[in-house]
């Protein structure tokens, strides 16, 4: 399942994905350059979903006073995050520097030994 999963955030034709901000999620995200829709529910979810709104590659969608989500806000979200160029650079270049610094600390590692 995460084989397909990975291959589906890998592909060119998706703008988005609706999480429920997983850690497991928010790193396949980042880390496939995909902009992030937040549907958190319990757990660490709805920190995990802050924390990537706030780095810019994420919008969480909006629920009501009863914390109700309407399909006309996820479509609305949907939209939005398909449409907005700035956030699917945001996440690129998040996911670009993750990458580097990851490979800058395989690199100091293999020094050491």
């Amino acid at each position: 399942m995460l084989q397909l999963q990975s291959r589906i955030l890998n592909h060119s034709s998706i703008g988005g994905f609706i999480s429920p901000c997983g850690w497991h999620n928010v790193i396949e995200c980042l880390d496939f350059g995909v902009p992030i829709i937040a549907m958190p529910i319990h757990l660490d979810q709805p920190v995990n979903a802050k924390l990537m709104v706030e780095l810019g590659v994420a919008v969480e969608i909006v629920r009501d006073d009863d914390r109700k989500i309407h399909r006309e806000e996820i479509a609305e979200t949907l939209k939005g995050v398909i449409t907005w160029g700035n956030m699917r650079a945001k996440v690129r270049d998040v996911s670009k520097n993750l990458k580097s610094i990851g490979n800058e600390e395989i690199d100091g590692a293999n020094s050491t030994l």
